[in-house]
């Protein structure tokens, strides 16, 4: 292993050497002090010899998204900016050929005339630096000046929630001038769904099933399954206040807003289902005792005949109360769950295909061009 870390020393060394001695060329004992003569007006345009306008090259690497707010629709980023273009008043070396060039302190540009250059959107740029700032400097033969700098910058980004928690961002970012056209690139951000899955939706299904229990908990057990009807629903409200609360607001309706609204729908229903079991098996018990017992509705029924058809309708309302409760108990237990089943179908088809079909052209789901 030390052998391989001496070879691979060697090599380093070896690159940098050659590198260096292609690309700087040997620079004389006496120092070049100044590289702006004595009529350098740093705030004119540098007209060169050429009638084209000045070509200012840029390039940017992004190195790092460190941080996304979300609530506030701002994105950190980490770049490399790097800055190209000739300026032919610069006072040069003689010893200095066309395609060399020579490193300089970053200070030098404070004499120089520069691209007035800007961020859209950039409400931040900072420059970090250790002992100096992460900056350099080379000036060339011809007169050009290659800048190249790492900064942090803080950009505006207008984003949609339609479709969160599969939603795809794109953040358009321009470095423009007041004398120049503009350069933009665009940044894809995809999210994944996972986080999102296991801390609202996994949960807020559990609920929803946990709620489907109570309904096997028999109706005169009125204290417990209460309790475990307004548990669940305060559990519910509390998840959703959660989730509202840790994802961006916004004034339009989300995915996963439905989602929640929904499960906290059918909660509620559960509890509502239970309340008007209760009152129906009041006012059962309230017709039981105002009705005579078998034995004497026997007697009475033998010997008296009825006058209208008001008993046969008194006996269809009684039988129709006295299973009423029971009735809606079972459809409850069916109808309720079939429900659920039926809104995660229809909602994972729309959710699935109406966020494939946002997704930006060219982007696949993992966030591939």
């Amino acid at each position: 292993m030390a052998a391989n870390l001496l070879k691979s020393l060697i090599y380093a060394t070896l690159f940098v050497s050659a590198t260096a001695h292609n690309s700087t060329p040997e620079i004389p004992t006496e120092e070049w002090t100044t590289y702006t003569g004595p009529n350098y007006r740093k705030e004119v345009f540098p007209k060169n010899d050429t009638s084209e306008p000045l070509e200012v090259g840029i390039s940017v690497l992004v190195r790092n998204l460190p941080k996304i707010d979300e609530v506030n629709g701002v994105m950190f980023m980490e770049v490399n900016l790097r800055v190209k273009w000739q300026d032919q008043r610069l006072t040069i070396p003689p010893w200095l050929g066309a395609e060399d060039y020579v490193p300089l302190d970053p200070v030098i540009l404070q004499d120089i005339w520069v691209p007035d250059l800007y961020i859209d959107h950039s409400s931040e740029a900072i420059t970090p630096s250790v002992l100096t700032s992460i900056a350099s400097v080379w000036i060339y033969g011809d007169g050009t000046v290659d800048y190249s700098g790492n900064m942090f910058i803080r950009v505006a980004c207008r984003m949609n929630y339609t479709w969160f928690p599969r939603d795809h961002q794109i953040c358009s970012i321009r470095i423009e001038s007041c004398t120049y056209p503009a350069l933009a690139f665009r940044v894809h951000l995809t999210r994944q769904i996972t986080y999102v899955l296991l801390q609202v939706y996994l949960p807020s299904g559990l609920f929803v099933v946990v709620s489907f229990v109570s309904l096997l908990v028999p109706p005169d057990a009125i204290p417990g399954r209460m309790t475990l009807c307004i548990t669940t629903i305060l559990t519910m409200s509390a998840l959703l206040g959660v989730a509202m609360q840790s994802t961006p607001q916004v004034s339009y309706t989300r995915a996963i807003d439905i989602w929640l609204l929904v499960c906290l729908s059918i909660v509620s229903a559960v509890l509502l289902e239970f309340g008007i079991v209760i009152k129906l098996r009041e006012r059962e018990k309230i017709q039981a005792k105002s009705q005579p017992s078998g034995r004497l509705m026997k007697t009475v029924s033998t010997q008296v005949q009825p006058i209208s058809g008001n008993a046969a309708v008194s006996e269809k309302e009684s039988a129709r109360f006295t299973f009423s409760s029971d009735v809606v108990e079972k459809a409850s237990l069916v109808v309720l769950p079939l429900v659920f089943l039926v809104f995660n179908g229809a909602y994972w088809s729309w959710f699935l295909t109406g966020s494939e079909a946002a997704m930006p052209r060219g982007l696949s789901a993992n966030g591939t061009l």
